[in-house]
């Protein structure tokens, strides 16, 4: 999309801009995070849009009936829980906690009947800001919809009515740290709240009364706390609250709309609280996120001084590009032997961050000395990749597309003057009522705006004229490459939770009385009058007119490009990559005693028989025995299990082979719960360590050799490296031979080198595995499952983990 130029052919602003920016400097840029946390620990935009491909309710700007939506829904059953923790909802950026709600229960759209559904109207409300240069400021806003009741939180301990009871025959303390607040005696009333997390010996007061019967509260911000054996227990009650909350000493309150005194630091990526249910007539357990990003601020002078800064910053090579904006009709390439070739030219748009793209370096036809970087775009080209001849080898465009998400590159803003609820020139009322005074071509038309919206994402042809049929609306912008143009729309429009908005449903629930569908009518004021926000607070009100941008834009649009990937993140990934050659791959990969090792599991195939499970399962116990005994719907599943690691291998052995032929869906069932958990999954990389050192050491040893080529290590190499290391152990046997062919014909590419490192150790397998030790090592290098031959055997190992293998460095390697 060309940027849109209709509101900003002010000179005079430009030049005001270009002064005021004179001074550039860096960006101030939050964090980002995706809202739902991918469990292989990547979370690229791309797997976001596959997910929302043909969710008809998760589209930006309308649902199917042609009704304004300003955000995206993310649903639980689209987001697996076997590759995402679709249950935990995360912030997408730094900033503050302004407001939550949380219901007590759920609202229902009647009292009773089958058609009748429960929806969540609860919410979390963050403010962030950005700047660029650093007093050109953009605040905006993110909102978490439908989030978990009260209820659906696990119990964080108990609330105890107590009373004082001296443990040593001294007065009771009641402290602020290590400063003594009170001194009491036995007997007196005071309210605590006793969280299970808790490792100290002191416990929370919530309130006191003295021998007088006066109350005591701790200031606001401040924490009293009393020794846990100073007193006994008259009533208590389990403790519900959001648990982010409780940790800032926040009581949850339920069904009102809470504005925070104090608002909240909260880091990108921290979890807020749940997702809650979100159904429509005659659905059940439909759980869903509805997020959406929006500001008030005027994002047209924000892009203008933010350009000139850029300009300035870019000569100065100051600021480094994240984001690559391809217009219609740029220049493709293909990659062959290390040359550029060019293609026909692109037909469609592409906005994407740079985190998120293959890149490849070959050699400049006019200079040969140096490098010219080319970017895979072939994964957002939709049809246009779908029937090209190199799709294996990719499709690229050059470097001259980058630059920077600040300045909203490609996106066009758009301004609903009207700020209807519909997106056709009539009102829904007027759509559905079949005495209406229009014809249906006449109700098919569209508002002004939505009608340039859908011409500029080339859904609505000058050719087409004016109408727009509504039954188009259900298969429109609902494949991964159409979800992603929706990046480039931003649009002015008053908020579909305004109070003031709910009065546009009159008609329409007027129209559903006149045709005596009064179920109907009263559904639909219910849920209008429960989802509507009163909240003032921090510039928030609902009754603004705000600029509506796609949340998966913004995060695109903030991403930081990073220099390198972390060992730790690189350590995770190449043992999931290597572990997919097995099967799934991850850390729920299980197998049962088909090796007679018992039962194989987790992120490189953990065992009885080798003794590698047995110490990783009691590291787990140890580490969190609360969520280890969790796992666990059996008692005496646990049980045994627990007798036999206390014993030894032959014992463990049993139990696996004894679980699998008695009650297999239950030992299933125990080890997909364990793999879901975070410290486990960190435990199983934890004892997988020593793959890592022997894939450390290769590369040491490589480096001694030819340290040009092994200065920075790239995340391929690693990886390929760490899957021989798991088959394979260490290159001993062959580093002589290495050495000397190297020398003979030094690799000018850590790729040619690292090729001849897995050649020549998987040639010493067994003759029937060497083709598939290459292939493997092979496949992880080229990205690609890759053909060999070796000692009379062919072997092309696919890999369905290719795709998380990334361009890049590793951080301190």
């Amino acid at each position: 999309m060309m940027s849109n130029q209709r509101e900003y052919k002010n000179t005079s602003k430009v030049q005001e801009t270009e002064k005021s920016a004179a001074k550039a400097e860096s960006p101030m840029l939050p964090n980002v995070a995706y809202p739902l946390k991918a469990k292989n620990n990547t979370n690229v935009s791309q797997q976001y849009f596959n997910q929302l491909a043909g969710d008809e309710s998760a589209r930006f700007l309308f649902n199917n009936s042609g009704l304004w939506h300003q955000g995206i829904h993310l649903r639980a059953s689209k987001f697996p829980s076997s590759e995402f923790e679709n249950d935990k909802i995360c912030a997408i950026a730094d900033g503050k906690l302004i407001a939550y709600k949380v219901d007590s229960e759920y609202k229902r759209d009647t009292e009773s009947g089958s058609q009748s559904a429960v929806y969540s109207t609860g919410f979390f409300l963050l403010k962030h800001e950005v700047a660029y240069p650093q007093d050109n400021i953009l605040t905006f806003y993110s909102l978490y919809r439908h989030t978990a009741k009260i209820n659906d939180y696990d119990v964080l301990g108990e609330e105890i009515l107590a009373q004082t009871k001296s443990a040593d025959k001294h007065p009771v303390l009641i402290r602020e740290g290590s400063r003594v607040i009170a001194r009491l005696a036995d007997g007196l009333t005071l309210l605590i709240q006793k969280y299970r997390d808790n490792k100290s010996k002191f416990d929370e007061v919530v309130w006191y009364q003295d021998s007088n019967g006066a109350e005591h509260k701790p200031p606001k911000g401040k924490q009293w706390g009393i020794f846990h054996r100073s007193y006994e227990t008259l009533i208590d009650r389990p403790l519900k609250g959001i648990p982010l909350l409780t940790r800032w000493h926040i009581e949850t309150k339920t069904d009102i709309e809470v504005k925070l005194d104090r608002p909240i630091d909260i880091k990108a990526g921290e979890i807020l609280g749940l997702t809650g249910e979100y159904n429509q007539m005659g659905e059940s357990g439909e759980k869903l996120l509805h997020l959406e990003v929006f500001t008030y601020d005027d994002i047209d002078q924000f892009k203008a001084k933010a350009e000139v800064a850029y300009k300035q910053e870019k000569e100065k090579k100051g600021i480094k590009d994240n984001f690559l904006y391809v217009p219609r009709g740029s220049r493709l390439y293909s990659i062959m032997n290390d040359e550029a070739f060019e293609l026909e030219q692109t037909q469609v748009e592409i906005m994407v961050p740079l985190a998120d793209v293959e890149k490849q370096s070959v050699k400049d036809k006019q200079n040969p000395k140096q490098t010219k970087t080319y970017y895979n775009v072939q994964p957002y080209l939709s049809q246009q990749v779908e029937h090209s001849k190199d799709k294996d080898s990719g499709i690229y465009v050059d470097d001259s597309y980058l630059t920077h998400g600040l300045l909203f590159p490609g996106v066009n803003s758009y301004q609903d003057q009207t700020d209807e609820i519909s997106l056709f020139k009539y009102k829904i009322a007027d759509y559905l009522d079949p005495e209406s005074p229009h014809s249906m071509e006449e109700k098919e038309t569209l508002a002004p705006v939505f009608k340039d919206i859908l011409k500029e994402l080339d859904l609505a042809k000058e050719e087409q004229g004016s109408r727009f049929e509504a039954g188009k609306l259900k298969g429109l912008l609902l494949n991964p490459a159409e979800q992603r143009r929706l990046t480039g729309i931003i649009v002015q429009h008053k908020s579909e939770w305004a109070r003031s908005q709910s009065t546009k449903f009159n008609e329409l629930i007027a129209l559903a009385r006149k045709l005596n569908d009064n179920d109907a009518a009263d559904r639909i004021q219910k849920r209008v009058n429960d989802l509507g926000i009163d909240l003032k607070a921090a510039g928030f009100d609902s009754e603004r007119k705000a600029y509506y941008m796609h949340p998966l834009g913004v995060i695109g649009w903030l991403s930081i490009q990073k220099d390198c990937m972390p060992l730790q993140e690189a350590k995770e990934i190449a043992l999931i990559i290597s572990g997919a050659y097995e099967g799934k791959g991850g850390f729920a990969s299980l197998s049962g005693n088909f090796d007679r090792m018992g039962m194989s599991w987790g992120i490189v195939q953990f065992n009885f028989g080798q003794n590698t499970l047995g110490p990783l399962l009691i590291d787990m116990r140890s580490k969190n025995s609360s969520l280890f005994n969790g796992c666990f719907s059996n008692d005496e599943d646990l049980s045994s299990l627990n007798k036999a690691l206390s014993k030894g291998v032959n014992e463990q052995m049993n139990w696996a082979i004894n679980m699998q032929n008695k009650y297999n869906s239950r030992w299933k069932n125990i080890f997909n719960k364990l793999a879901e958990i975070r410290e486990f999954q960190e435990i199983q990389i934890e004892h997988a360590g020593k793959y890592i050192k022997a894939a450390i050491h290769i590369i040491h040893w490589m480096r001694g050799v030819h340290p040009s080529v092994m200065e920075k290590i790239e995340f391929k190499t690693f990886a390929a490296l760490v899957d021989l290391a798991i088959q394979q152990g260490s290159i001993d046997k062959v580093k002589d031979i290495i050495k000397s062919k190297s020398l003979i014909s030094p690799p000018d590419t850590q790729y040619a080198f690292t090729k001849l490192v897995v050649e020549e150790r998987g040639s010493t397998a067994s003759a029937r595995w060497r083709a598939d030790c290459i292939s493997r090592r092979l496949g992880i290098l080229n990205k690609k499952a890759t053909t060999y031959s070796h000692s009379g055997y062919v072997a092309k190992r696919d890999n369905s983990k290719f795709s998380l293998i990334k361009e890049v460095y590793i951080c301190k390697l």
